[in-house]
């Protein structure tokens, strides 16, 4: 019989399968992501940076505009028309005026309001420094999780075959009378309680994964490198720690804004002091005098000024605000410190924990829980201990494991957390 060509639906079926095949290529072919590739694709597609950036642009413009004077005013008029007659040579005081008026800034407001914002813009700089300090952080943290979820799953599944191993034990000891049927029975629902952890771990992995596409996106779906890579920081004493917190970014960023208050409370100062204007105008007439000779012309040039007598309601409330809202930036600026401090110390604290268990899980717990199990499945197939030992024996093991990467992962985010608290000490 010759072959059947194939029709509609087969044809449907490999297009349909050669659409799969195409749509995952890219994906199966890209090269695996690394943390330097997440935490560099996140910093630069994010955009709390680009809104500081903007910001920071923004100030400086202004900065710009505050110092620069008023516009003048021009007035043009006409004094003085007899309404009898309307007659622009009529009478000696007729004219028509035209005028240039300047304001000038009060005191030394003008200079001052362009550091007030220049301070500003330097703060948004200072901030953006500290953001991408976070963001890397936190895809740090987002990465290693992902990977240790991704590591659960992949110890779970090389674990699977020795579950599998247990039940064919169980039957063969069952078949030669030196085993029970509940033996057998409880092989298969570790079988089925593995396979629950397993889908409930490889549910964690979608999780991690949808949390780190946060920052980057469809990247997160890449298959994760197997070089985990952080740059470690430098120990350091309690001094030179507490050193490294006062360069942070975000007591930098609190010392700008208590200069901008201060700045502000001198712009207010100012205020106590008069506003002059000048003023020029030209005042053009027509017509005789008695003597027969032309009218001469106007020039007037004057000087105007404010006085600033009732300051009770406006200048010194001002002023008295811009003082308590330095006090407010100086007592924000000692409890991001002490918040800086106790993150410190948690990061310290938990980065000595995982180091001493991962030492710990790598010397003694992992090589004496394969060997617990190992003794306890050949104690098993000589009858000299039960079954339950060697399921306790297995799970014990697989669990050690799992600890071990998880506690690889808590020490690696702890010290992501030490490379954001000690970004003072390098201002790039």
């Amino acid at each position: 019989m010759g072959m059947k060509k194939p029709g509609w639906e087969g044809t449907q079926a490999r297009g349909c399968l050669w659409l799969v095949l195409a749509l995952h290529a890219p994906l199966a072919a890209a090269e695996p992501l690394t943390l330097e590739r997440a935490v560099a694709a996140a910093l630069a597609g994010d955009p709390g940076l680009r809104a500081l950036a903007a910001s920071e642009a923004s100030e400086r413009e202004m900065a710009t505009a505050d110092a620069a004077l008023p516009d003048p005013m021009v007035g043009i008029s006409a004094f003085n028309f007899p309404v009898d007659s309307f007659k622009f040579d009529q009478e000696p005081m007729t004219q028509y005026r035209i005028s240039v008026r300047q304001e000038l800034a009060r005191g030394n407001s003008q200079a001052l309001k362009r550091e007030w914002r220049e301070v500003r813009a330097s703060r948004y700089d200072t901030l953006a420094r500290e953001r991408r300090a976070d963001v890397t952080r936190q895809v740090s943290v987002g990465w290693l999780d992902l990977y240790a979820a991704a590591r659960v799953v992949e110890l779970l599944d090389e674990s699977a075959p020795s579950f599998v191993e247990l039940e064919s034990v169980s039957e063969a000891q069952y078949a030669v009378g030196r085993g029970s049927q509940q033996d057998v029975v409880r092989a298969g629902l570790e079988q089925q309680r593995l396979q629950d952890r397993l889908l409930r771990a490889r549910d964690a992995v979608a999780a991690a994964r949808d949390r780190l596409a946060r920052w980057i996106g469809g990247l997160a779906r890449l298959p994760l490198s197997e070089h985990v890579s952080l740059t470690e920081v430098q120990p350091a004493t309690s001094e030179e720690w507490q050193a490294r917190l006062q360069k942070h970014p975000l007591i930098i960023a609190q010392d700008d804004t208590i200069t901008e208050r201060s700045v502000e409370r001198e712009v207010f100062e100012q205020e106590y002091k008069p506003r002059f204007g000048v003023e020029v105008a030209y005042g053009l007439r027509d017509g005789e005098n008695l003597d027969g000779s032309d009218r001469a012309d106007f020039l007037t040039v004057g000087v105007t000024f404010d006085l600033p007598l009732f300051t009770a309601t406006r200048q010194d409330r001002r002023v008295a605000a811009a003082r308590l809202q330095t006090d407010a930036a100086r007592d924000a600026r000692l409890d991001a410190l002490r918040q800086l401090k106790q993150r410190l110390d948690d990061a310290l604290r938990a980065q000595s924990l995982q180091q001493q268990r991962v030492a710990l899980f790598e010397a003694q717990i992992i090589p004496a829980s394969e060997q617990s199990a190992l003794a306890a499945l050949a104690g098993y197939r000589s009858d000299a201990s039960d079954f339950a030992e060697v399921v306790r024996a297995h799970i014990e093991w697989l669990d050690a494991r799992i600890e071990l990467e998880r506690a690889r992962a808590f020490e690696l985010g702890a010290e992501a957390e030490l490379r954001y608290l000690s970004i003072g000490e390098d201002p790039s």
